[in-house]
């Protein structure tokens, strides 16, 4: 089973390579217009802004430059450029440089947590649950690579929601089991 769904996913990721027009092969061609003449393109921001993050990080990496530091930061950066270069955001469209420019690595190893800790939590959830969230959380980890998922509303909303549905469901579970091994030697109060 394992193997016929990674034969599959190989299969669907060398379509996507190989599609004429596909988003994949504009993306190849965005990076080449970047680095040849700095162009304003969907990828060549992403790459400018993560350039950027990456030199914020280096100049502050412990605790970073605070929850609202990234714009005020990026518009320093990109004063007296053009294109790309001058490009301003909130938004590096990536999780983890966004934490380490506002956080630093406290704030990066504190999200890291948060991701690893959900994962421990879901160990002990059902197969059925325990595949939904660490799917869902793994989607949620490296979609992170490319997109500030928990600035965007639906995706980190989705992750906490998920989250505390399924790990409370294990907690509710194990409560009722409780009380179905108590149910023995429970005292009912007499009836008025």
């Amino acid at each position: 089973m394992a193997g016929s769904l990674l034969t599959l996913a190989a299969a669907l990721v060398a379509i996507a390579c190989t599609m004429h027009g596909g988003r994949l092969v504009e993306v190849a061609t965005e990076v080449r217009e970047y680095r040849q003449s700095d162009a304003v393109t969907s990828t060549g921001l992403r790459l400018e802004w993560y350039k950027k993050s990456l030199e914020l990080y280096h100049a502050r990496p412990l605790i970073g430059y605070g929850a609202a530091g990234l714009e005020y930061e990026f518009s320093r950066l990109g004063q007296g450029k053009t294109a790309a270069e001058a490009a301003l955001t909130k938004n590096p469209h990536n999780e983890y440089l966004l934490m380490a420019v506002q956080l630093g690595a406290v704030g990066v190893l504190l999200f890291l947590n948060l991701i690893v800790q959900i994962a421990r939590g879901g160990r002990k959830l059902d197969p059925r649950s325990r595949h939904l969230l660490l799917a869902w959380l793994a989607i949620f980890a490296i979609g992170s690579l490319a997109n500030s998922l928990l600035l965007d509303f639906a995706e980190g909303h989705l992750l906490v929601l998920l989250g505390g549905i399924l790990l409370g469901c294990d907690t509710a579970a194990s409560n009722v089991t409780d009380s179905d091994d108590d149910r023995g030697t429970a005292v009912v109060p007499p009836s008025r």
